[in-house]
């Protein structure tokens, strides 16, 4: 069972950003429709696009978390994947135990990356 999860999990997730980067899913930002100003993952699609290029100076410039959020893609399909060859759960696990804990950090990182997108963008 816990197989099935994972491989669902990862499947999913690379359908959706299949979807995203052949525009079947429409990236217009909500968020900046309703509120005038750029979001935290503003760029990001820009930006891992501009990673598969090996132009990392246009990631940086499209969204200063587009680096780190693709070496935490990467990092945790291998894990999902090892799991699904293991059959455990211990990804799932441990992001659900560190998101939890952590959670501050993250909205803190957010925060500072939707101030730092706004301020280039004046």
């Amino acid at each position: 069972m816990k197989k099935i999860i994972n491989v669902l999990i990862l499947v999913s997730f690379y359908l959706f950003i299949y979807l995203l980067f052949k525009g079947i899913i429409p990236g217009e930002c909500l968020f900046k429709r309703i509120f005038g100003i750029n979001c935290p993952a503003c760029g990001l699609t820009r930006s891992i696009k501009a990673i598969l290029r090996l132009d990392f100076i246009s990631s940086f410039n499209y969204n200063i978390l587009g680096i780190p959020l693709f070496i935490v893609i990467i990092f945790m399909t291998i894990s999902l994947i090892a799991d699904i060859i293991k059959d455990t759960d211990k990804t799932i696990n441990y992001m659900l135990k560190y998101l939890g804990k952590y959670y501050y950090v993250i909205f803190i990182v957010l925060i500072v990356s939707m101030v730092i997108n706004n301020i280039r963008c004046i």
